[in-house]
């Protein structure tokens, strides 16, 4: 479970799968069945959106990988990110969802706590460091388990324990699901790194924005 004290800082809020659907029932059929029809959900959270999505292309006709191959994410949080790609490898591979539906993980799931912080500007400071981001998901005997790319620290990989394939893998849909400030900035899913603010640009946006809040309280103050 996510704490009060990082929904508060984060100001997270994970959609209901009703309201979801609701909200997606405003698109036209014939737009999810396009295979080349893109949607990108900027500030995805732990994927409430992406998975609504992605049932409505199929259920549409198309297949889970071509309903993937168009559909996009991005979140400043490192542990929604490793969420949004574990709930797709249950989905696509096991046809289960490990989260409910008011967006949180079932009882039945065991993983990791969550922080209260690891945005993508923590998680870049983090694996330059040398540590690889990871997390585990684990559903009675189906396992798997999301850690950040070896090259890339903005994107994720995940293995299946037990598969045939005995390493982690970052093709395919996993590129399109990425560790970044959406909101703040444009991002292609080109590849290329994501911009993140330095310390000192947050610092001077800080005063700048405190400047301000004390300028509009005396002119309240004065009456002007």
């Amino acid at each position: 479970m996510k704490t009060k004290e990082r929904t508060d800082q984060s100001a997270e809020f994970f959609t209901p799968t009703d309201l979801v659907n609701e909200i997606l029932d405003y698109t036209q059929l014939e737009h999810w069945a396009n295979s080349s029809y893109s949607v990108l959900d900027p500030a995805c959270g732990n994927g409430q959106f992406i998975l609504g999505t992605l049932n409505k292309k199929v259920a549409a006709g198309l297949t889970k990988d071509e309903a993937l191959k168009e559909t996009y994410g991005v979140d400043i949080m490192s542990s929604n990110i490793a969420d949004v790609i574990a709930r797709i490898v249950f989905w696509k591979t096991w046809n289960i969802n490990i989260f409910d539906e008011q967006g949180k993980h079932i009882d039945d799931l065991k993983l990791d706590d969550y922080a209260n912080d690891d945005t993508a500007y923590w998680l870049k400071d983090y694996v330059a460091s040398g540590n690889v981001y990871k997390r585990v998901y684990t559903l009675g005997e189906l396992c798997v388990s999301v850690r950040t790319h070896p090259e890339k620290w903005w994107q994720m990989e995940f293995y299946i324990k037990g598969s045939d394939d005995k390493c982690y893998t970052g093709n395919g849909f996993c590129k399109n699901f990425v560790v970044a400030d959406g909101l703040k900035y444009d991002f292609e899913f080109s590849g290329t790194e994501p911009q993140l603010q330095t310390d000192k640009e947050i610092l001077l946006e800080n005063i700048e924005k405190e400047i301000k809040l004390k300028d509009l309280q005396l002119k309240e103050l004065c009456g002007m």
